[in-house]
């Protein structure tokens, strides 16, 4: 017998046990269910109870005395409030009282805030005071011009137009310029030279 045939032989024997185990337990299903819910079940409690011996629930035991009692407990998790009411103010600004205590019930209505008015009074104040300034305005234009704002108006108006026509000169004049001066160019070509396209 070979050194590899004796190797087989040892292992086929060692692997013959789980085969036949497992070819049984195939043929028994519901006893193999049973068997491995029992094991499940043994291991779970074998758990709970080494887990159980390791922590649990310690008491201190004393004598009750009058006095002080000092106690502190300590825990994690998320605090939440039950009953809670977001304040929404129609203005922004600095909180300058809060007439109510922790605690106390407030009707619909009840001032429960003072906000700083000061930014508010001055917004009103330059608003009071544009508004007079656009009505003084109106009261000008709404009064018939005087002789002295017509003449200003008919000034401004013929300067207006002679400038529009000195412009309109300087532009007919640019473009007679224009046109002697390309056409003077042309003219000094030599002849026989065709023009480039």
């Amino acid at each position: 017998m070979s050194i590899r045939h004796a190797a087989f032989l040892r292992l086929r024997s060692g692997l013959a046990l789980p085969f036949r185990l497992w070819r049984v337990l195939g043929r028994h299903k519901f006893i193999s269910l049973v068997l491995l819910l029992l094991l499940a079940g043994g291991g779970y409690y074998g758990y709970q109870k080494l887990k159980a011996g390791s922590v649990g629930t310690r008491y201190a035991l004393a004598a009750a005395r009058t006095g002080q009692l000092d106690v502190s407990i300590s825990g994690s998790g998320q605090v939440s409030v039950s009953n809670q009411l977001d304040l929404q103010p129609k203005v922004s600004g600095t909180v300058v009282s809060v007439p109510v205590t922790e605690g106390q019930t407030v009707k619909a209505g009840a001032l429960i805030a003072q906000l700083d008015s000061r930014d508010a009074e001055r917004a009103v104040r330059d608003a009071s005071a544009s508004l007079e300034s656009s009505q003084v305005s109106l009261r000008k234009l709404k009064q018939p011009a005087d002789a002295l704002s017509i003449t200003q108006a008919e000034n401004s108006l013929t300067t207006a137009e002679q400038s529009q026509r000195n412009s309109e000169d300087d532009l007919a004049k640019a473009y007679d310029d224009g046109f002697n001066t390309v056409a003077n160019a042309f003219l000094d070509l030599p002849a026989g030279v065709p023009p480039r396209p």
